[in-house]
């Protein structure tokens, strides 16, 4: 948070966000993960009740964030823990 405070990016399609605690995502400012999942939804004709997402970033200002109300979300927290929700979610 602190180098783009510091060095703000400043871009007419792009935003940088923070990923983790060592990256930057640099991504199309209407390019959210939430919108990429409905509109690959849509284009599968999928039903959204028979879709579930789930991310270690669920929180506010998490990169998986924008996925919140597009279908079911489980937040994981780590490897192991998506393996263990998978397999719970996946009977």
């Amino acid at each position: 948070k602190e180098v783009l405070k510091k060095l703000p990016f400043v871009h007419p399609d792009l935003e940088c966000t923070i990923a983790g605690t060592t990256c930057f995502d640099y991504t199309r400012k209407d390019g959210k993960k939430g919108n990429n999942i409905q509109r690959y939804i849509e284009h599968m004709n999928w039903k959204k009740e028979d879709c579930i997402y789930f991310g270690d970033a669920l929180f506010r200002g998490g990169n998986d964030e924008s996925v919140i109300g597009v279908i079911d979300t489980v937040e994981v927290s780590d490897p192991e823990d998506l393996l263990a929700k998978l397999e719970f979610y996946g009977r």
